[in-house]
């Protein structure tokens, strides 16, 4: 018991210490601290040891040790009984005298008590400084340092409880929150078997999403999302409104815990929806109009294109620059055969209005070559295509 060790160190070398008031202001006022509690039978051995010390002389600890150590050789011992006497030797340790130690003993010991005896050379000044660093010297004030480790203990004591009391409040709420998942994942269950919605694992998805006779809209969603959260109620509504539609299917799947998904498909942020057509299982596009049930009906309607940004744009007749969509982007813009110099624009932007002629007038100059295209695309509705290249603005 390390508050007790400082009370006994070097005792046998102490003849100015009454050793029965030491005995008895540790049964006073030691003792009870520990009651109940396992470091009373050890605290009963250091008592023990200072009582014989009393009755049999300062040398009883080497004495003692000597017994011990040839007691614990004998083989006829119990478990119990072996197990005190290495206790017991253990705590003789602590009555060690510190003036028998050599200097690299006493450094040794100074380095395991965190004991700092830097600068000091000679072994007095050496044993001087971890006396004082342990607070106590000798005579009476061992006494006194009993009421020391009686202050020491019960602060241990106090940080003990307070450890305890703190590790079942985390075990109160790890079991509270427990039970909340518990019981979130039974509700889940529970209308899951009343939901159109189709769930997907690793196990189902690639069967459900690659079905080329059915055009699949699928959310990706985290649990702690507030925003997935908010929009499942009328994700359910729309599953419930195309229940009889055999070529479609609504499906969700929990990006977190199904980890394939990110890796599978572009999953930047949640929740992300992605129509899977019938004919374009390789390019899922992105749905980003809003979580409202009659404009989510509008876009499985209309075969998964967004109002303005899947359609074919309406050309100006006046003019020579193309107008672009996620509907011919790839056939305007990507065509390896052409050159293309592609405006993003918004029609609220200053810089764009003063741009424009421009545009027009190199169009016009460009008409005649086959190989340049002058194209533009007004982001605020080709929001994808703005997403796509990072336009900001």
């Amino acid at each position: 018991v390390p508050t007790l060790d400082r009370v006994v160190l070097a005792l046998e070398e102490d003849s100015d210490v009454s050793l029965l008031d030491l005995v008895a202001a540790m049964e006073s006022k030691l003792m009870p601290v520990w009651e109940g509690r396992p470091e009373y039978g050890f605290a009963q051995l250091y008592v023990g040891i200072v009582a014989d010390m009393a009755r049999h002389g300062l040398d009883f600890v080497e004495q003692e040790k000597t017994r011990v150590a040839e007691a614990v050789q004998n083989e006829q011992l119990d478990s119990a009984a072996r197990t005190q006497l290495y206790h017991k030797t253990n705590i003789l340790k602590a009555f060690g005298s510190i003036r028998r130690l050599n200097v690299k003993a006493l450094k040794s010991f100074a380095k395991q008590h965190k004991i700092d005896v830097s600068g000091a050379i000679e072994k007095a000044e050496i044993r001087s400084k971890i006396v004082r660093h342990l607070q106590l010297s000798f005579g009476e004030d061992r006494i006194a340092g009993v009421a020391e480790a009686v202050a020491t203990a019960k602060a241990a004591l106090e940080r003990e409880a307070q450890e305890l009391a703190a590790k079942e409040r985390r075990k109160v709420e790890m079991a509270r929150k427990a039970e909340e998942r518990r019981k979130r994942i039974a509700a889940e269950r529970e209308a899951e078997k009343s939901s159109y919605v189709k769930k997907l694992v690793r196990n189902n998805y690639k069967s459900v999403i690659q079905d080329s006779t059915k055009d699949v809209f699928v959310v990706f969603y985290a649990p702690w999302c507030p925003h997935c959260k908010g929009m499942m109620p009328f994700w359910e509504e729309l599953a419930t409104s195309y229940k009889d539609r055999a070529d479609l299917v609504i499906a969700k799947c929990d990006a977190i815990a199904e980890t394939w998904a990110k890796a599978e498909y572009s999953v930047p942020s949640f929740p992300t929806l992605l129509w899977f057509a019938k004919d374009g299982k390789m390019d899922p596009r992105a749905y980003e109009g809003s979580r409202a049930v009659l404009e989510m009906s509008q876009f499985v309607d209309s075969g998964g294109k967004m109002p303005g940004q899947d359609y074919e744009p309406e050309q100006d007749p006046d003019s020579e620059v193309v107008e672009v969509s996620r509907a011919n982007f790839r056939r305007v813009v990507l065509d390896p055969s052409k050159t293309v110099l592609m405006e993003f624009y918004a029609p609220w932007c200053s810089y764009c209005r003063e741009l424009e002629p421009e545009m027009e007038a190199l169009a016009r100059a460009l008409k005649s070559d086959p190989e340049v295209v002058v194209a533009r695309a007004d982001v605020t509705v080709q929001k994808a295509l703005g997403k796509q290249f990072g336009i900001e603005g």
